[in-house]
């Protein structure tokens, strides 16, 4: 069945010229459109893209039936059903030279993606034995093989890849699917999955036909038993393998793996195959006739990855794949870097042929298997799927992007595309190294038992426990400010030096004024250079804008105004768009002539500013984080006024820095707290609401989406203008009822705004998409246009940044804001990138999926986020630590794995030091596996 997949999958990128024939007769007789360079390329991409809608409804509906119905079920009848399907839309599509026709095939070929990457592998590695699980996950690749073989060979327009013969691909499938399905109907089911539904009989049979009678039935069945028994639950979410320490151990190791692959330029390779080729002195019949070869003569090394596999170990393989790997990416960088600079030759056709015999190499080991192979042998049954599941989504989410960013930066500088290959893979590479666990041969209850062993003894003892936000419990039981000064100030607890925020803050303008230097000198010399040059300086500003500056007010600002602090700042950026609106327009300054004013003024502004700044004190927090406690007094004195209860605030400020022991926490300890990793979840939930929102591409894009809706450019900018002025007094409101109201509030106000915004962004582009532009389109747009300016009047957009201030202890808090800014560029630069693609091919489906995950995070937000408002940040983190204990279960009621026997292990212990269970709550591990006892129990006797 894979082979004939196979088949299917190529059909479009071998007889690309004859599809694209197709898709003329298309335009021509179905719509009356005159074929482009453009209109063809609109048909590939929704061809390309078709197999992604397919794979994803498959990922959440059709894959998890192998769960609930069986490993045969999914494999064996649906595959069947929708190849035969598949290849009927394809052989009516070649018939009636209709392209809707062949998308509707890709769709449905896109459906049989995830049953073929991971539930028949799934399907095959369960009914193997232990000793040769490595070769039936590796085997399925001759299908690959054979089928490349078979295409590259048969469909060349000299044989049967003309417009009048392709048919007879389809048609071939189509008759192999029915002979298929004759013969493997008849297998009988995983015995794995059997054990799991408590069929032990057919299990045995099951087993007998798969491994033969010469195995002992008992012996393999009591493992499977033991392997069903790893759990309690029969199906495990993707949150609760991440909490359990031992899953999540296995969870990194297989991205870990998947990754070092994925960011490679094997999928751009064969993509890109023939641009790649051609940039390097091929011609494009040169390209096929290599790739033939190159499958020819690889084609027997492929019986040796199936071999190494169980032979050498997984490690071995894994370090020959990853050595084969990492000289192709060398070597890919050396090919591109020559032929920028010098141009395509007869070195360059050398270099790039050893690319692609180094790219065939790589799957002569074995290692393309290793991700399937890795979650049947480290996950227990009941994760598996969900695991698969998580696996599928981050590859087609880290791939896609990737593949479709490609072209732009390769048409720009095309060995930057590659750079960034060789750092990921020495990183993902040395983690593999250290973490790798080699399981060739073992029985799964082993391998998953061993590693949870090794995991527990990695856990720090309750000694040596640096879990933060333990030594404030130190600090409660003593009475007197004098001596709680001792035990805050004692030398082994002294934090260390890091940069002011006045200085960052310093830096901040300075870099402000050489991107306003470099902008006055791109304009008089009329040169794109220098104006690259500033939008770098601007770059590395912006994390000092947005993260260190409302830092530095919230930090001084008292905590009653800790809210108007951070929203202040908003009235920056109206004022600043104000007048670019205003001023900006082709009638004032925005000539070519006459624009170099703007970056006049920002670095007259910019030299102001350091002045006027420079003799403000420094943060009192940052200062008593120091132990600079004169300097913080006077700032505190400086800041909240001579009326405040000094001593009371600097209390507050020596609580807060002594949250935890560290003063400087990365983001691993920080995950590793119970109380923090509930702060990162709201704080995430808080960004990914307001990220995954249609507002940067509305502001990337105003003038097409304005453009769309019926609107002029001028009329465009008349609107923009218009709507800051408008809601530009609204801004007082925020900065007031952020402090007044509450979080809380605030956040469901400005919620129920951004979601409204979304649901009628998605009726707009409908309306546009369906109808055509109008005067209702227009209506509607200014509509969503005005609910996009009324969101920032709640003040709701300095939530994130301000709950880091809250939520979070100092030592924490640039961790913390590096890994959110990390975050949002990840996210934010792909949906930019993406939307001119989505957009021209259905608009509204780009902005659909912004309503569902706003729904999601605005649900969980409800559930989980805090009130703040007013409080002291010492008493908030607090508060919310106890709110995470109060959720524990006692030891008594501890229903997850190994736990039990590690606290007899360190009874001795306990019973030494008098610990409490609330102490020890404090530092058990999240865990869902049952006890060796609990196993043992529901094991065969």
């Amino acid at each position: 069945m894979d082979l004939i997949n196979t088949i299917t999958m190529l059909i479009f990128p071998t007889l690309a010229a004859t599809i694209n024939e197709m898709n003329n007769h298309t335009l021509k007789s179905h719509y009356g459109i005159e074929p482009t360079d453009a209109n063809i390329a609109i048909l590939n991409s929704m061809i390309t893209t078709s197999a992604t809608v397919g794979m994803v409804f498959s990922l959440f509906f059709i894959m998890p039936i192998a769960e609930t119905k069986g490993r045969k079920l999914a494999v064996t009848y649906f595959r069947f059903i929708i190849t035969l399907v598949c290849s009927f839309c394809q052989l009516l599509s070649a018939l009636t030279q209709a392209t809707e026709l062949f998308i509707l095939g890709q769709i449905l070929n896109g459906l049989q993606i995830p049953l073929r990457a991971f539930v028949t592998l799934m399907y095959i590695t369960e009914c193997a034995p232990d000793k040769y699980r490595g070769f039936a996950s590796s085997a399925v690749i001759f299908s690959d093989v054979i089928g490349q073989l078979i295409m590259f060979s048969v469909g060349s327009p000299s044989a049967l890849g003309k417009q009048s013969t392709w048919f007879i691909f389809p048609l071939v499938v189509i008759i192999s699917s029915v002979v298929n399905f004759g013969m493997a109907a008849r297998l009988p089911e995983s015995p794995k999955w059997l054990v799991r539904q408590n069929r032990l009989e057919e299990a045995t049979k099951a087993i007998e036909f798969y491994q033969g009678d010469s195995c002992n039935l008992n012996d393999v069945l009591t493992s499977y038993i033991k392997e069903k028994n790893l759990t309690q639950e029969d199906k495990i979410s993707f949150r609760q393998v991440w909490e359990n320490d031992t899953m999540r151990e296995a969870l990194k190791v297989l991205c870990s793996v998947s990754l070092f692959l994925i960011l490679d330029s094997g999928a751009v390779q064969g993509t890109y195959t023939v641009l790649l080729h051609t940039t390097a002195g091929y011609t494009v019949q040169e390209t096929m006739n290599i790739k033939l070869i190159l499958t020819i003569l690889f084609f027997p090394t492929r019986f040796i990855g199936t071999y190494l596999l169980d032979a050498l170990g997984r490690r071995p393989v894994m370090a020959i794949a990853g050595v084969i790997v990492y000289s192709k990416t060398w070597l890919m960088l050396i090919t591109q870097i020559i032929i920028y600079f010098v141009g395509p030759s007869l070195l360059t056709k050398i270099l790039y042929l050893g690319v692609e015999a180094l790219s065939n190499s790589t799957f002569a080991t074995g290692v393309a298997s290793l991700g399937i192979l890795f979650i049947s042998e480290l996950f227990p049954p009941s994760a598996r799927t969900t695991v698969a599941q998580a696996l599928i989504m981050v590859t087609m989410i880290i791939d896609l992007p990737l593949i479709a960013s490609f072209p732009i930066v390769y048409a720009i500088f095309g060995p930057g595309y590659f750079f960034i290959h060789i750092f990921t893979q020495v990183f993902f590479g040395t983690y593999l190294y250290r973490h790798m666990p080699e399981t060739k041969g073992r029985a799964v209850y082993d391998i998953i038992e061993a590693m949870d062993q090794d995991v527990a003894s990695r856990t720090a003892t309750f000694i040596e426990e640096k879990t933060p936000l333990i030594r404030k419990r130190v600090s409660l039981s003593f009475p007197s400010k004098f001596s709680s000064y001792i035990i805050f100030f004692s030398p082994q607890h002294l934090p260390s030096n890091e940069t002011a925020y006045s200085t960052l803050l310093g830096h901040g303008v300075f870099l402000l004024i050489l991107a306003a230097i470099c902008l006055i000198c791109s304009s008089f010399f009329i040169s794109s250079e220098l104006f690259l040059l500033a939008e770098i300086f601007i770059g590395i500003e912006h994390p000092l804008r947005t993260y260190t500056t409302i830092m530095f007010v919230t930090e001084c600002a008292p905590d009653k105004n800790r809210g108007f602090a951070s929203t202040a700042l908003i009235f920056a950026q109206v004022i600043g768009r104000m007048l670019l609106y205003s001023l900006g327009s082709p009638g004032i300054f925005g000539t070519t002539g006459l624009w170099f004013v703007f970056p006049v003024f920002v670095a007259l502004c910019s030299a102001l500013m350091l002045i006027l700044t420079s003799k403000l004190p420094d943060s009192p927090k940052w200062l008593v984080c120091q132990n600079r406690i004169e300097e913080a007094k006077t700032s505190i004195n400086y800041y909240h006024g001579p009326k405040t209860d000094i001593e009371q605030v600097l209390i507050s400020l020596v609580k807060e820095k002594n949250l935890t022991t560290e003063s400087k926490l990365s983001f691993k300890q920080v995950l590793g707290d119970e109380t923090m990793k509930e702060a990162l979840g709201v704080i995430f939930a808080i960004t990914f609401f307001f990220l995954l929102d249609g507002t940067s591409s509305q502001s990337v894009y105003t003038v097409v989406l304005h453009k769309n809706a019926g609107f002029t450019v001028q009329e465009t900018m008349n609107i923009s203008l218009i709507l800051v002025i408008v809601f530009f007094p609204t801004k007082f409101i925020g900065t007031y009822i952020i402090d007044a109201l509450g979080r809380r509030p605030v956040m469901l106000l400005g919620g129920f705004i951004c979601f409204s915004k979304s649901v009628l962004m998605i009726a707009t582009q409908l309306v546009i998409y369906f109808a055509g532009e109008s005067l209702l389109t227009k209506i509607m747009y200014v509509a969503v246009e005005s609910l996009t300016g009324a969101i920032p009047a709640t003040g709701v957009n300095t939530l994130h940044v301000l709950f880091i201030s809250e939520l979070f202890p100092p030592s924490a808090r640039t961790s913390v804001a590096q890994v959110l800014l990390m975050t949002a560029i990840a996210i934010d630069s792909p949906l930019l990138s993406l939307f001119p693609f989505v957009y021209s091919i259905f608009p509204p489906g780009f902005f659909a999926p912004f309503a569902m995950s706003q729904f999601f995070f605005g649900i969980y937000l409800y559930r989980h986020m805090p009130e703040t408002s007013g409080r002291a940040v010492y008493d908030i983190i607090d508060s919310m630590e106890q709110v995470v204990f109060s959720r524990s279960q006692t030891l008594a009621g501890e229903k997850a794995p190994l736990l039990r026997d590690r606290v007899k292990y360190f009874s001795p212990y306990l019973s030494i030091m008098n610990l409490q269970a609330s102490t020890l709550l404090a530092t058990k591990r999240n865990s869902i596996l049952n006890t060796s006892r609990a196993r043992v129990k529901n094991g065969v006797s």
